[in-house]
């Protein structure tokens, strides 16, 4: 029997360590989505624009706050944001508003790489690549003296072929899972695909030249003709 009462007890402990344990790791998770939350909004304060990109870069950086999606992160942001006083918005702005240094940080941060990331994407879609890491850096430091006046102290005032740049452009690589300044590419096109490619331009003389790609065996080539 009072081996039983004993066992009864260290069954008892046991429990309330593991909800104690619980308890802390809730409290922890909460109070780091409130954070990010916060973070996420004071960007988007800057950057309104930017908020499905806010929002992706939420769940690359909170990874271990479960976020159901990009879209209903951004949504949430986004009410945030409007639940949000104007007197302590005009704060935000002004980097205010009883911010942390540590909220501040994150934040800026935050909205220089929302911003960079958005003209990557601009120059993905109207040159159907994404612009390689040099062009990266040089735009980061665009942005960097468009909103602070300089770069001293900025640690946007390496060359863009620095190591420094090349470490950044790196590290900013994998926060946002970009790939820079490469396509993926099929080595097998399907029959359509091949035959949209195929260019037609007219010339003088009624000559016609024609580019003919050939899908089977190894003699792929042009081949040219008039009429």
């Amino acid at each position: 029997m009072e081996q039983l009462k004993l066992e009864l007890a260290r069954v008892t402990q046991e429990r309330r360590r593991l909800q104690r344990q619980a308890n802390s790791r809730m409290s922890r998770s909460v109070a780091r989505r409130e954070h990010a939350l916060l973070v996420a909004t004071v960007a988007f304060c800057h950057v309104p624009f930017a908020g499905e990109t806010i929002a992706l870069a939420m769940q690359h950086s909170f990874s271990d706050i479960l976020w159901d999606d990009v879209v209903s992160c951004a949504r949430e942001i986004e009410n945030r944001f409007l639940r949000t006083s104007d007197d302590e918005l005009g704060q935000w702005l002004d980097w205010q508003g009883g911010l942390t240094p540590k909220t501040i940080t994150e934040a800026k941060r935050l909205v220089e790489e929302a911003r960079l990331h958005v003209w990557i994407s601009d120059q993905n879609s109207a040159q159907g690549v994404a612009p390689p890491p040099q062009f990266v850096w040089e735009k980061r430091c665009a942005l960097v003296i468009q909103h602070h006046g300089t770069l001293s102290k900025t640690g946007a005032e390496h060359h863009s072929r620095s190591d420094a740049a090349k470490k950044w452009v790196q590290r900013f690589r994998q926060r946002w899972d970009l790939v820079l300044g490469r396509q993926e590419a099929k080595d097998v096109l399907p029959v359509g695909i091949m035959r949209s490619k195929v260019m037609t331009h007219s010339y003088p003389k009624n000559i016609l030249c024609y580019i003919q790609f050939s899908i089977h065996g190894p003699n792929v080539g042009l081949l040219l003709g008039s009429v």
